[in-house]
């Protein structure tokens, strides 16, 4: 009985590469944990791994989880084939550590390139492949034509809304392995506002959250400085959040640290990283969100 038993637990790897997809990503990664027919397995890579965007995989660390593996995926480069060669590291590295770990199943959201290298490992050693947040769209956007070919490689859909659904079917996706479930990131949002007040320093202060779109990282300064000047010439206070590692972000993260060197005292704050529950209060806080942050 106890063999059976034994044999009966699925192992389960999800796979985190951002800050952003983590924040997500916890309450499934608990939900995983909580289940006795499940054996969670945690994967960090891309960015997680990066000191230059503050080495987050030790704020998961932090948070509880033990970090089965992890996969250097980016060198932090900002040159058109770091995202390649980081892709195909990824790939290798995962695919190594699901067969040496015998994964059952393993769980990406989204649309950037930790998680299509996850996918790439799973399906091509064998193995099933859930995708969160899959039908959604981002027009016009290199993350949309990734998010459309996990999705492909997927068997198991959670998708967010009933239109993401719909069009995952339309994809040519098996309707009974397509589920509406809404969007993890939303858990525990409600009470966490609830418990939030908007600070008495926090009056007019805008936060900036800007990402590359693949574009040169002088095209990418170009726009962020553009970006600066509106909100400079608001005379708000303003925090401002690093970009993520797609290319061109070093166009972006130069024009921040010019834009910080000229400020005034107390008017720009930079982060490199906020937990996800620090960043939503800073959300909260703020009486706008500039950028293109899909938050």
């Amino acid at each position: 009985m106890t063999n059976r038993r034994k044999r009966s637990i699925r192992r389960v790897a999800v796979i985190t590469g951002t800050r952003a997809e983590y924040g997500l990503l916890r309450s499934t990664i608990e939900a995983v944990r909580r289940r006795k027919s499940l054996k969670l397995q945690l994967v960090a890579t891309g960015m997680h791994l990066l000191k230059k965007f503050g080495h987050t995989v030790d704020q998961v660390r932090r948070d509880g989880w033990h970090v089965d593996a992890r996969i250097k995926m980016q060198s932090g480069d900002d040159d058109p084939l770091d995202q390649a060669a980081g892709l195909a590291r990824g790939v290798s590295g995962i695919a190594k550590f699901l067969e040496d770990a015998r994964t059952d199943v393993v769980v990406v959201l989204g649309d950037r390139i930790e998680a299509l290298a996850g996918a790439l490992a799973c399906v091509t050693t064998g193995r099933v492949l859930a995708h969160i947040h899959g039908g959604d769209v981002a027009r016009g956007d290199f993350d949309e034509g990734l998010r459309h070919a996990i999705t492909k490689l997927a068997h198991l859909h959670f998708a967010a809304t009933r239109q993401a659904r719909r069009r995952i079917v339309r994809m040519g996706e098996r309707e009974a392995n397509v589920h509406f479930v809404g969007a993890p990131g939303l858990d525990g949002l409600a009470e966490l506002v609830r418990r939030s007040r908007k600070s008495r320093d926090s009056s007019g202060r805008l936060l900036i959250v800007q990402h590359p779109c693949g574009r040169s990282a002088v095209a990418e300064k170009r726009v962020m400085n553009a970006l600066i000047r509106a909100v400079k010439n608001t005379g708000r206070p303003h925090t401002i959040l690093y970009p993520n590692s797609d290319r061109g972000h070093s166009g972006i993260i130069e024009a921040i640290i010019a834009h910080r060197r000229r400020s005034a005292n107390g008017m720009v704050r930079v982060e490199k990283h906020l937990p996800r529950d620090q960043y939503l209060r800073c959300l909260i806080d703020a009486d706008a969100l500039v950028g293109n942050s899909s938050s």
